[in-house]
């Protein structure tokens, strides 16, 4: 959603065209701010009839308060973005390098990509490819050694700012994510219900099948079989319709499922290219061991 000033940004985030309206409690009923994935704002942005070098800076203000686990992209060069540093994520505009530079804090800080764990100055300590990786990592934490306890302090900052169900959103469990945001938990009340939440969905995973004209897919081996014989005619909805990457996703793949969603077409080809990728994939998660 692009909105040209201020205003419309308000109207579109609390359902609200002034600041004290989206303070009274009933803005996430109004607004559309539940399903903003980033915020990316310049500190000049028009308010009323000036260019406001306040009202970026308000907005992200505004953010923060009411809706913490937004990333904030800031795209500007001027002194006023460099002390936003530490509230958002700063992108000097025109520098070489700087678009690369957006792609990978998108990929790796909205939930689209890997779940990226970081300590206090930033250095990543873990990166979580899917919900079993994800299990694992919640199972880790409730232990009794530092480097435990180390890691419940940096999933409690990721709790406090709702950073879980953001990415989970992202990767098809919308349910789950859902479930969990209202929850608000810390400690060892937020892992338990974490880990008993995503266990609940990766049980449910497994049985959970692909329905593939009259074939029901339960494996990616099910998967090479059935798209090296199925009609294209079956495939093509899955693909249009996101289905096929969606229900990758959920099983715990979701790099093959990002390599499957811009694949669009019709007929053999169609099936030649799918199948390319999950074969490929196949051997990949072999390798490593995964659950096939």
């Amino acid at each position: 959603m692009i909105t040209r000033t201020y205003e419309e940004t308000l109207a579109f985030l609390f359902g609200a065209e002034v600041e004290p309206e989206a303070e009274e409690g009933n803005y996430r009923l109004r607004g559309h701010g539940d399903d903003v994935v980033c915020l990316i704002t310049d500190i000049f942005i028009p308010r009323g009839r000036e260019m406001a070098g306040g009202a970026g800076r308000d907005l992200i203000t505004l953010v923060r308060k009411y809706y913490p686990r937004y990333p904030i992209i800031v795209a500007s060069k001027t002194k006023e973005a460099e002390n936003l540093r530490g509230d958002a994520f700063v992108m000097p505009k025109g520098d070489p390098g700087s678009l690369e530079k957006l792609r990978e804090y998108i990929l790796n800080d909205t939930g689209m990509g890997d779940f990226l764990i970081r300590d206090e100055a930033g250095r990543e300590v873990r990166r979580v490819r899917n919900i079993h990786e994800m299990h694992r990592v919640l199972k880790e934490a409730e232990g009794d050694t530092e480097e435990a306890a180390a890691l419940r302090e940096r999933l409690d900052v990721y709790g406090e700012h709702d950073r879980f169900s953001t990415w989970l959103y992202m990767h098809s469990f919308r349910e789950l994510g859902d479930r969990l945001q209202p929850l608000r938990l810390r400690g060892p009340a937020m892992l338990r219900a974490l880990e008993r939440n995503l266990r609940r969905d990766i049980l449910q995973m497994q049985r959970t099948p692909l329905v593939v004209g009259e074939a029901r897919v339960l494996s990616l081996l099910d998967l090479v079989n059935v798209l090296r014989s199925a009609d294209p005619g079956v495939i093509q909805p899955l693909s249009d319709d996101d289905i096929l990457s969606s229900w990758l996703d959920r099983k715990g793949y979701p790099e093959l499922a990002e390599e499957l969603r811009p694949i669009h077409g019709s007929g053999p080809g169609l099936i030649r290219d799918l199948l390319e990728q999950v074969e490929r994939w196949l051997e990949v998660y072999r390798e490593r061991g995964d659950a096939l």
